[in-house]
């Protein structure tokens, strides 16, 4: 990872990773990119598993479910609109870098998945697993589990009010102005 790049907990969390004893055939060496890398699911996996996140559970499930990240009240768009924002935002390097909190795995799937973006300001970052970690659901877990259970709730991006569809060509031009 290039230094100004990430967070230092990115950082932590790359060199806990062991190098990959042999250089993938199918994907090559991407050490080198930032952003958005295409690779096949032995190389994504790298040794962990696969897990399973749910779109348009009900509400009962998503409160039931303890552990952030794992599901949404949002239903998922068809697999081919799914695969065209993917691969068009890998064509594009159109999501950015990633970052830990802010930009991550979970937070491109649910975009592809439903477009979806919170605010005018089109913020990315609002996955289960990162907010999990915030400083408010572990304050709110501290008091009881009824206040991280609903922190959590209301922070799915199928329960929030202020999420908009965000054409994935819209998104990519924003950033590109941005940057």
């Amino acid at each position: 990872m290039e230094a100004g790049t990430g967070t230092v907990l990115d950082k932590f969390l790359v060199s806990l990773i062991p190098d990959p004893p042999n250089q993938c055939l199918t994907c090559g060496d991407q050490s080198h990119l930032d952003g958005l890398i295409c690779s096949c699911l032995d190389c994504f996996l790298s040794g962990g598993n696969l897990l399973l996140y749910e779109y348009n559970v009900s509400k009962a499930i998503l409160i039931a479910n303890f552990r952030a990240g794992t599901c949404t009240k949002t239903p998922s768009d068809s697999p081919d609109e799914v695969i065209s924002r993917a691969k068009f935002l890998l064509s594009k390097n159109g999501f950015g870098l990633y970052d830990l909190l802010e930009n991550n795995c979970e937070d491109f799937a649910v975009y592809c998945k439903t477009s979806l973006v919170v605010g005018k300001s089109y913020i990315l970052g609002r996955s289960g697993q990162a907010g999990s970690v915030s400083v408010l659901s572990f304050v709110a877990n501290m008091f009881s589990l009824w206040a991280g259970t609903a922190i959590r709730v209301l922070r799915d991006i199928g329960m929030r009010y202020d999420t908009i569809k965000l054409p994935v060509e819209t998104l990519v031009a924003r950033r590109n102005k941005c940057d």
